[in-house]
């Protein structure tokens, strides 16, 4: 998983990257700590486990700034001719994105299915 997170990093430029991810991580505390002065501990826990999820990527990213890695600009990611060189010179790029987001995502999902499995009514035998 980790050298699919550095290509992930390179590709997209790690400014992108980790205002993407700073987003995700901070999001994801505020409702992990909402949810928990609410009450909802297991909902809680999946969001606090997605931040830090998020941080750990955010972390691979200043990882690789400190030992001077480049990534590609904004505009080599971004722009119309290098997204297309991009997409041929790495086509699996997409299946490797959505299996970090995945990863990111699996408390959540963890925790969303834990709840649906719950009885409704837990005092009943």
């Amino acid at each position: 998983m980790r050298v699919l997170l550095y290509e992930h990093n390179t590709l997209n430029g790690f400014r992108f990257v980790l205002v993407e991810f700073v987003f995700v991580a901070l999001t994801a505390l505020l409702l992990g700590v909402a949810t928990w002065l609410h009450g909802d501990r297991l909902w809680a826990v999946g969001w606090l486990g997605m931040a830090i999820n998020a941080a750990t990527i955010c972390g691979t990213v200043v990882e690789q700034m400190r030992r001077g890695e480049r990534s590609n600009t904004w505009a080599q990611s971004y722009g119309r001719q290098g997204r297309e060189q991009i997409r041929r010179e790495h086509p699996h790029l997409g299946k490797h994105t959505l299996q970090i987001v995945i990863a990111v995502l699996v408390p959540f999902l963890l925790t969303l299915l834990t709840l649906m499995n719950r009885p409704s009514n837990p005092g009943a035998p």
